[in-house]
């Protein structure tokens, strides 16, 4: 079974970040309430892909580290954008978040799919999870291609009050990604526009759950 320790090094080794900087994640979302708590002896309880969600979102969606409990209670709060409108081929792709509930969160859905590829067998070829640190709903984006011959399917993730949002607040978000765009900011510098890991990341994170042990 993998331990905290576990989770922090493949996590650190698979996004290419020091690992004193995932620790310190890792400890504020044990403070937070967002990791399992680790006890003493051969009962202390292990790590989840729940907590690996967790941590990733943590990191790819905080400003700063100190924000990470407070990103991870953000992005729990978010919903599908379009309710039961599901892309058909994610939903043949993923299991997994096909079988959570309609009103699952970005949270839910990074858990799923950790967990679909630490079962082992999956038609998937590609897949990202994305953060939006722009838009006013912090929107999530889980994204498959089932294979080389077919287009993405995506599932978009966003707080209710954006959903809830009217055209002008949306106008408003798409200029100010136009504006950071022609002032050259990148989609991977820090700025926290999209900040993405790809399905090697993933799988990492999924061999740490892949029959019962840590990898």
């Amino acid at each position: 079974m993998a331990t905290p320790g576990d989770l922090t090094k493949v996590m650190a080794a698979a996004i290419k970040q020091p690992l004193e900087t995932v620790k310190h994640h890792d400890q504020n979302l044990l403070a937070g309430g967002f990791r399992s708590r680790r006890g003493r002896g051969p009962s202390a309880p292990h790590v989840t892909p729940r907590d690996a969600a967790n941590l990733l979102v943590a990191i790819l969606g905080s400003p700063v580290v100190r924000d990470s409990a407070i990103t991870v209670r953000r992005y729990a709060a978010t919903l599908p954008y379009g309710g039961l409108q599901w892309p058909d081929r994610l939903r043949e792709a993923v299991p997994e978040i096909r079988a959570l509930d309609p009103k699952h969160s970005f949270v839910d859905a990074v858990t799923a799919l950790i967990t679909h590829f630490a079962a082992g067998s999956s038609s998937i070829h590609l897949a990202e999870v994305r953060v939006d640190g722009v838009a006013p709903g912090v929107a999530g984006i889980i994204q498959v291609r089932p294979d080389r011959d077919n287009e993405w399917s995506r599932v978009e993730y966003s707080l209710p009050e954006w959903l809830a949002s009217s055209d002008e607040d949306e106008d408003k978000y798409r200029k100010l990604l136009i504006d950071l765009k022609l002032a050259g900011t990148s989609v991977l510098d820090g700025m926290g526009v999209q900040r993405y890991v790809e399905l090697r990341v993933i799988q990492a994170l999924a061999a740490l759950f892949a029959g019962g042990g840590a990898k």
